[in-house]
């Protein structure tokens, strides 16, 4: 191989490792934790098609951007899925302040049903990380609280936990269908993303 030819080979290379680099998801806001350092999680799950089965248990956590995003991606990691899993309900909601702090349940901003499967891939032994694109990319405001829940829709009632996260305010909610709401240990693991369009 001649001298000009390398040197064409290798800015051939650096160029598709950029727009490589280019074509991946911006992170604008994440709460995942290291999966070396992932402790536990909340139960976070429904059965699939009964509507307030006794056995729901809905997690959720809230957050504040920085700076105006538009969102198209979420991450997020808990314990695997398997063939009791029918999929995951994606809900984003306002924040209310009054009676008590928590996500306002009757205003939802964004609703996603992601039928069987995410992508996913095992962190280490007992978590797994799921990835899916939004159904449309979503605006959210700066130094604005928003909450979020991510729960599997399940076959049976076997449990589906959501792991505990890093970088959030250390508070989340679990919100039991006998209408019971208790603090939750730590932030929940999740992130967001906007991919190039």
């Amino acid at each position: 191989m001649t001298l000009g030819k390398f040197a064409f080979s290798l800015l051939l290379v650096a160029s598709l490792n950029w727009a490589n680099a280019a074509a991946q998801a911006a992170q604008i806001y994440t709460q995942m934790p290291p999966a070396s350092v992932v402790s536990g999680g909340v139960r976070s799950h429904v059965l699939h098609r009964h509507d307030g089965h006794d056995q729901d248990v809905r997690g959720y956590d809230d957050f504040v951007l920085s700076s105006p995003s538009t969102v198209s991606q979420l991450t997020w990691m808990g314990s695997p899925a398997d063939s009791k899993t029918h999929g995951f309900i994606i809900t984003l909601y306002a924040a209310q302040t009054a009676p008590a702090k928590g996500p306002d349940l009757f205003r939802p901003l964004f609703t996603q049903f992601i039928s069987g499967l995410p992508d996913h891939r095992p962190m280490n032994g007992d978590w797994f990380e799921f990835t899916t694109p939004l159904k449309k990319p979503i605006q959210l405001a700066a130094h604005t609280p928003y909450w979020i829940s991510i729960v599997a829709s399940r076959r049976d009632l076997s449990p589906w936990y959501w792991a505990h996260g890093l970088g959030g305010d250390g508070k989340s909610l679990q919100f039991f269908n006998e209408y019971r709401v208790l603090p939750a240990a730590g932030d929940r693991a999740f992130s967001f993303a906007d991919s190039p369009r």
